[in-house]
């Protein structure tokens, strides 16, 4: 299950250059999401980018590693 808009948006597909507009609800493919990054866009912990940036940064609790 991919993510949730909770907003509609439009804008230009990114292969058909067609004007689109996706509703509330909608999960668009990849390269549309891509594309789309106000955060207020997407339904709660849904953003692809924040999914993405929440398994790569790890927590703040973390230590930065000693240079050896």
């Amino acid at each position: 299950m991919g993510a949730r808009l909770a907003a509609a948006v439009h804008l230009d597909h990114p292969v058909t250059h067609e004007r689109i507009t996706l509703q509330p609800g909608d999960e668009p493919e990849p390269k549309v999401a891509a594309l789309i990054t106000h955060p207020d866009a997407w339904e709660p912990g849904g953003a692809l980018g924040e999914q993405e940036q929440g398994e790569s940064t790890g927590t703040a609790d973390e230590e930065p590693a000693a240079d050896a």
